[in-house]
């Protein structure tokens, strides 16, 4: 199973992926525009790479207001 979040989400998101044992690698940080908005066409390509492998898309993690 496969988690989407942001490439400047916060650093929370990959201790929670770790500690609810998913680990890391499957974790995917999409990359974000100049604004710091994720961006949408790349999360797509991501989730259609996944389902290419047979992984199963689990969540899309959305961040309002980070500490970025």
């Amino acid at each position: 199973m496969k988690i989407f979040t942001s490439a400047e989400s916060h650093y929370s998101v990959v201790k929670s992926v770790n500690v609810c044992g998913f680990g890391t690698n499957n974790l995917i940080k999409v990359k974000c525009d100049e604004t710091g908005r994720m961006d949408p066409v790349v999360l797509e390509e991501e989730i259609k790479k996944c389902l290419e492998n047979n992984e199963v898309p689990l969540m899309v993690n959305a961040t309002l207001g980070t500490t970025v």
